[in-house]
């Protein structure tokens, strides 16, 4: 008896569905294409909306559920409204004529608004796996990233804006997941935020106020645990163009009350600290954006996101807290 094919077994990838698009800016997750089902994440040409395909089995219900409880307009909990704008805004569900068996989730693009968005997926906490998981996926997850137990959390993709080839790197999880204890930091991190550039010391605080917010919420909560969740983070990359413009114009003196443009924002009496001359890059990077009147929180962004493994609780969920709190100390040891 002649063996199968598998080329035969594996299901066909579909066309893209009227109206749709591939993510131009996706860095971990299901890909369109790809992967068991071919089906994953794509965007509407008509409104930018992202829509999310329902993950096999109870999961996706699960998610969908979630945050029908989260964004429900009768909701008058505060929890979940405190929840609300921690999270993508949910959008209800979508469907297409051309796959009618596949439902997705309609939700907000958080990085449509970034002329050039750095992103990092970052999955929270030692325990990736739910109450439920067999000895199997246990001792699979475990293998995934061996440092997890002590870093708490993995990197799984991440898509950075080089403003000197004026392209992206992307990073994928098969690389990340390579990463040591430090690695994490050095290779991991520091990559993501261009730490050669002096506007990351202004990007870094607002994304640890953007933890905090996080943070706090989830200390106070005793409604769910959530497992194998992430956290998106994301941070405008044209400052670091216009970084590296200042570097390239930069000059040594310059008179008090001089007019300073963002082609030379960087210049200095030679007196002043490196964290001034990383200022004048930030406010003027802001001024050629043409950002001046904008607070310093719109070139920043950290959504939770993932919610396939999100259960009722009535505990405080250490595990994703811990992964945080580990999360901002890295962080705070680039700055």
């Amino acid at each position: 008896m002649a063996e199968a094919n598998p080329s035969m077994m594996r299901p066909v990838t579909p066309p893209l569905p009227t109206g749709t698009l591939v993510p131009q800016h996706q860095v971990a997750g299901h890909a369109f294409g790809k992967g068991k089902t071919k089906l994953g994440l794509l965007q509407l040409s008509t409104d930018g909306t992202l829509v999310k395909p329902f993950q096999s089995s109870e999961r996706g219900q699960r998610e969908v559920d979630f945050y029908a409880q989260v964004f429900d307009p009768q909701c008058t909990d505060p929890t979940l409204l405190g929840l609300q704008p921690l999270l993508p805004r949910f959008l209800g569900t979508w469907t297409t004529p051309q796959q009618p068996g596949v439902q997705y989730i309609k939700m907000e693009d958080v990085v449509n608004r970034f002329k050039n968005p750095c992103i990092l997926d970052v999955k929270i906490g030692r325990i990736t796996y739910d109450p439920g998981a067999t000895q199997e996926k246990i001792t699979q997850e475990l293998a995934k990233f061996p440092p997890l137990q002590k870093v708490r959390f993995q990197l799984t993709g991440m898509k950075v804006f080089d403003a000197v080839r004026e392209t992206y790197l992307c990073v994928e999880k098969r690389y990340l997941r390579g990463l040591s204890e430090e690695g994490v930091l050095s290779k991991g991190l520091a990559v993501f935020l261009n730490n050669d550039m002096d506007v990351y010391q202004h990007v870094i605080p607002l994304l640890l106020r953007r933890l905090h917010m996080v943070l706090d919420w989830m200390l106070k909560q005793r409604k769910f645990v959530f497992y194998a969740s992430s956290l998106l983070l994301v941070y405008e990359g044209a400052m670091c163009r216009c970084c590296r413009h200042s570097r390239e114009n930069r000059t040594t003196t310059f008179t008090e009350g001089e007019n300073v443009t963002w082609t030379d924002c960087a210049k200095h009496d030679g007196t002043c600290c490196d964290a001034t001359v990383a200022h004048h890059v930030w406010e003027c990077s802001k001024h050629h954006l043409g950002m001046e009147g904008e607070t310093n929180d719109q070139y920043v962004d950290v959504r939770m996101i993932d919610f396939a493994h999100v259960f009722p609780s009535g505990d405080r969920d250490d595990n994703y807290i811990e992964g945080v709190e580990s999360l901002v100390k890295y962080l705070n040891r680039l700055l």
